[in-house]
Order: C-alpha cells, then structure tokens, then sequence
C-alpha cells in the first residue's frame, strides 16, 4: 500500500510540473541509435555522427539526415496522437513519441525506430 501511494504521488508531481509536450521537445537532439526493421525485427544501423534534430520554439526545426543532408521545415505536436509532424519540401513526415525521459528522446516512424540524446548547451 505504501508502495502505491508513493506511485501515485510520483506520478501526480510530475503531471504538475507545468511543463508541456512542445516545451520538452524543443531542443537540439542528436541521434544516438537507430534501429530499422529488416523484417525480422529492429537491428542497429550505422549512423553519421552529426545527425540530430533541432526543434525550434518558433515551430521552426532542422533535421541533419543519416546522408548529412540538412533538412529545413516546421513541426508541430498532436496530443491526440502523441506524434511530431515535420513539414519540409512538400512532404509531412510523422514520428510516433515512444517516450521522453530527461534527457532521452525515442521516436518511431514506419519501419525505423530513434533514440536521441539532449544536447547540453
């Protein structure tokens, strides 16, 4: 019983921290593995070192892709469907928030999983 009502209140503290979904985001996130699905399951991929994405408060975000190509656009948060929405050269590309954990970022988009470190400023 103890055990449950720590949880709880655990719990109730962090909803309480005022902090919104767009504000945690918002950040230069550099990726740290990325995983695709090879029809098997998930398996690591190499990654260029310089990939990571920056979410702007201004809605604005900068994607360096796994080419080194750098991507410029908007985002956007949907509550309703935990999902980041990145517009960018005509194309809306969706990636699922599978968690956000201090300083973790994971992401699920199709067949591609992203675990994404906070960069320190």
């Amino acid at each position: 019983m103890r055990v449950l009502l720590s949880l709880v209140a655990l719990i109730f503290l962090v909803s309480c921290s005022g902090e919104t979904m767009e504000e945690k985001i918002v950040s230069i996130w550099k990726v740290d593995k990325m995983k695709r699905n090879m029809g098997g399951g998930f398996q690591n991929m190499v990654i260029n070192p310089k990939m990571e994405f920056e979410f702007e408060e201004t809605g604005d975000v900068r994607i360096i892709t796994h080419l080194g190509q750098t991507i410029r656009g908007t985002w956007s948060y949907s509550e309703e469907e935990k999902a980041i929405h990145v517009r960018a050269e005509n194309e809306v590309k969706s990636f699922v928030v599978d968690s956000i954990l201090n300083n973790m970022l994971y992401l699920t988009s199709a067949d591609v999983k992203l675990h994404l470190k906070k960069e320190q400023k």
